[in-house]
């Protein structure tokens, strides 16, 4: 939580340990409480994306009558809230939000997007992430060589100001 809340995180660990959980649970945590942001979620082809929707409304549902924030326009891409916050799902692409102003980028499985998709994408969503954007980048178990997520991994608390969080198998 502390390095959601100061800026850019990038997790690891093992499935089925509540990635996915904390995930959706900080995405709804900022569309309710924030007013005006743009909440971007990219996804590799490997996540489908009605699953992507299906647990954004699992994760809406779950919360309080009360807490839920009203939906002003969706379709299955796209929620726009009354607060202003709009959440986009999109296939991971270069072009997936080129010329948007993000205020919160998500990658749930940034290593699993094929390694010229992730470079051109790393480099649309740089300015974002220069103007104050929150990144948060997440990955099941241990990324290959030579992919933007190792170097931002290896780079994290030293040379960036992302804050590294792994959880380990033998934890669980």
């Amino acid at each position: 939580v502390k390095g959601l809340m100061s800026g850019h995180v990038i997790a690891k660990g093992p499935r089925r340990n509540g990635k996915t959980t904390v995930m959706w649970a900080f995405m709804l945590w900022y569309a309710t409480f924030k007013f005006d942001r743009t909440i971007a979620m990219a996804y590799s082809k490997a996540i489908k994306q009605e699953h992507v929707r299906a647990e954004f409304d699992q994760a809406f549902n779950s919360l309080p009558y009360w807490m839920r924030p009203e939906i002003h326009r969706a379709n299955r891409d796209y929620v726009e809230f009354g607060n202003g916050v709009r959440l986009m799902f999109r296939l991971a692409s270069a072009n997936a939000f080129r010329g948007m102003a993000i205020s919160l980028a998500v990658f749930p499985d940034f290593p699993s997007i094929d390694k010229r998709t992730q470079e051109e994408m790393w480099c649309a969503f740089a300015p974002c992430i220069g103007t104050g954007g929150t990144v948060l980048m997440m990955h099941d178990g241990s990324p290959g060589d030579g992919t933007i997520f190792n170097s931002i991994w290896d780079a994290a608390g030293k040379q960036n100001n992302f804050v590294a969080v792994e959880d380990r198998w033998e934890r669980n």
